[in-house]
């Protein structure tokens, strides 16, 4: 019997967003529970981790959403076919991870207007820069991690990450990137994940 999966995590894209592409590019049913602050306060220990995204696959948890986006990677085969791409594709996951915490403490972290200007800077001038000229190490010219020519939990990870860029950085210029850009592309583009994007609830991030 199929494990039956519920994703849990505020109405928001967040750090869950990667999950939902997962199982919009495989078809994969689950549940999507979308809880407020004030819900979440009500269930945070009904959870072992206490902690958000959350995968229950039948009755068991898994926190973090790497690891979650790892665990589904391999079930769904969307990890590459050789050591070497998995390697490639944790790399990206990690520059991505990167971006993304340093979005989360610019937006979550409890700056003044002073200090969120000065961390907004440093992305732009020096930590996004160097992430995404990784990235067009990493990938192929037409956007891609592996050889396989297929989306997989890297570019999926990774382009949700351009998104961030785009959202916090709007006038950061992605043009000198053109792997990434078609990267990002490969992913929006793709059917099945243009159509959840089309009917995804409309959140802030």
């Amino acid at each position: 019997m199929a494990p039956k999966y519920e994703l849990i995590y505020f109405n928001a894209r967040g750090r869950a967003e990667g999950v939902r592409y997962i199982f919009a590019l495989t078809g994969q049913d689950y549940t999507d529970s979308r809880y407020t602050n004030e819900e979440w306060q009500k269930i945070k220990n009904d959870i072992p981790s206490k902690q958000v995204p959350a995968l229950k696959v039948d009755n068991q948890y898994i926190p973090q959403s790497n690891a979650i986006i790892r665990y589904l990677g391999k079930k769904f085969n969307l990890i590459g076919k050789t050591d070497m791409d998995a390697a490639i594709i944790d790399s990206a996951m990690g520059c991505a991870d990167d971006i993304a915490s340093g979005f989360i403490a610019m937006k979550f972290g409890g700056l003044n207007e002073e200090q969120t200007k000065a961390k907004a800077e440093k992305m732009k001038t020096e930590i996004v820069p160097k992430m995404l000229e990784y990235f067009e190490h990493a990938l192929s010219a037409d956007g891609f991690l592996t050889s396989t020519k297929a989306l997989t939990i890297g570019e999926l990870s990774t382009s949700l990450t351009i998104e961030w860029v785009q959202l916090f950085l709007p006038d950061f210029d992605l043009s000198k990137y053109p792997k990434t850009v078609k990267m990002l592309k490969n992913v929006v583009e793709n059917p099945k994940i243009a159509a959840w994007i089309k009917k995804r609830p409309v959140t802030e991030h």
